[in-house]
């Protein structure tokens, strides 16, 4: 099932579907920020490998989502 229009947080109009590869961009970029924190920290190396592969989850994420799901693609069902 596929959503067109998602709830805003306000109750007011409802705000557009947004563009899935930049939130998962985002994430991934967030993510890299928390692998280099835990880095830098020693004993906290296997949280770091597990974000790590959390990132490459929300790479291909972004990689699907940019050719399966472009903006402004309209499946009518």
């Amino acid at each position: 099932m596929r959503m067109d229009r998602l709830p805003s947080a306000g109750g007011g109009q409802p705000i557009e579907e947004p563009f899935l590869a930049a939130w998962t961009y985002l994430v991934a970029a967030w993510l890299a920020g928390i692998v280099i924190n835990l880095l830098t920290y020693s004993g906290y190396y296997d949280i770091a490998l597990r974000d790590f592969g959390l990132m490459l989850a929300a790479l291909t994420l972004a990689r699907l989502a940019s050719k399966y799901d472009p903006p402004g693609l309209r499946i009518g069902l």
